[in-house]
């Protein structure tokens, strides 16, 4: 009994290779990519903490206020630059840290995010401040991250994603002993 798989649309029919396998043709795309380019709503954020100061800034702030949607955050890009006064880069005293649970009390600005999709026409529905604001709440660390001694852009990869429902929030903040640069 022979078995065609047809693509009705076209009407071509596939191939099968001598080894007895299906000859298809596959596009390999990142999930920020497809999503782009599906439904226009892959976005990107960049803020920064200001000068810093000794003990805690946050360099960006992000709530979710779309009333449907989950935000997926996939993507984090950290660097610290500055002549290292008050610390050293590489120093286990100054790292970043990725949480959850606070609101922006006052202060910092409102940073702009993007659509990566610039035929899309989509706004996010995010909040976004940095610039060191005053924070509100508990802050819930779920990872630490310490920069190396270089003070070179240094990529974390957040395997699996961080993902925020409706009206939750994270922070990015620095950490540490600097009283000079930025993060």
């Amino acid at each position: 009994m022979e078995v065609l798989i047809k693509n009705h649309s076209t009407g071509r029919i596939a191939g099968v290779t001598d080894q007895g396998q299906l000859n298809v043709h596959a596009e390999t795309i990142s999930q920020q990519h497809f999503i782009s380019r599906e439904f226009g709503r892959a976005f990107q954020v960049w803020g920064t903490s200001g000068t810093l100061t000794s003990g805690t800034n946050t360099v960006l702030h992000l709530k979710n206020d779309d009333p449907t949607r989950l935000l997926i955050v996939s993507y984090i890009r950290m660097q610290q630059v500055g002549s290292a006064t008050g610390g050293s880069f590489g120093s286990i005293a100054n790292y970043f840290e990725i949480g959850y649970n606070r609101t922006v009390a006052s202060g910092g600005s409102a940073a702009t995010i993007a659509n990566s999709n610039r035929l899309s026409g989509s706004v996010s529905s995010v909040t976004a401040t940095q610039g060191a604001p005053t924070m509100a709440g508990t802050f819930v660390s779920a990872e630490r991250w310490y920069p190396d001694a270089n003070a070179a852009q240094q990529i974390l990869n957040k395997e699996g994603s961080i993902i925020l429902g409706l009206n939750d929030t994270m922070e990015i903040r620095h950490v540490g002993t600097f009283t000079d640069g930025i993060a």
